[in-house]
């Protein structure tokens, strides 16, 4: 099966990497043709992770990329697509790309519909496109019980590591209690504190 997969960030975003990207070898060594489309590439990453600004110019060229990354849509049989296709963009847009998918898939590992809510033009976005998709994967019960609202196949895949490529050292010794881990970005990792 070929399979186009639209990620928001190359390897270098933890989203990407952790929701999507990490299971692209598993999906190879099955058969599957996988082809990645970052919107936004590791310059963009760079300047947002040492300054916390996004920087116009690699967005600007991160929207014009997406663009033309559509071409294709109808020549694959999944597309998976990274939270949405076109951030900030209007819903009709995305039900638009939805439309010309032959079977479609989208992922959430964060309540992106938040940043919407106080735009009204926009308030409908995320629940448009997971309506338009054959199936939404969540990585929590909570995006879990706001998916299943507009589909009828809603996924729990919680967010994990690659345990071949992420081991515990042999003499470690497990701390008592919860341990949390943070994978976000340095500038969200500022809300933790």
């Amino acid at each position: 099966m070929r399979i186009l997969m639209f990620t928001r960030y190359s390897a270098m975003g933890a989203n990407s990497r952790y929701r999507l990207l990490q299971y692209v070898p598993l999906l190879e060594n099955v058969g599957h043709r996988v082809e990645v489309r970052s919107m936004l590439n590791d310059k963009y990453l760079e300047v947002f992770y040492s300054t916390g600004a996004r920087s116009v110019l690699h967005t600007v060229g991160g929207y014009l990329r997406r663009g033309l990354h559509l071409d294709g849509l109808n020549d694959c049989e999944l597309v998976i697509c990274d939270q949405e296709f076109f951030p900030y963009f209007p819903p009709f847009l995305e039900a638009w790309v939805a439309q010309r998918c032959r079977r479609l898939v989208v992922d959430y590992d964060d309540a992106a519909y938040f940043k919407y809510r106080h735009i009204p033009v926009l308030r409908t976005k995320i629940s448009v496109l997971m309506a338009a998709a054959e199936a939404v994967v969540v990585g929590n019960r909570y995006l879990e019980n706001f998916a299943a609202r507009y589909s009828r196949n809603v996924r729990l895949i919680p967010t994990v590591v690659d345990t071949s490529r992420y081991k515990p050292k042999q003499d470690y010794a497990a701390p008592q209690g919860v341990r949390l881990v943070w994978i976000g970005t340095p500038i969200t990792a500022e809300l933790m504190k």
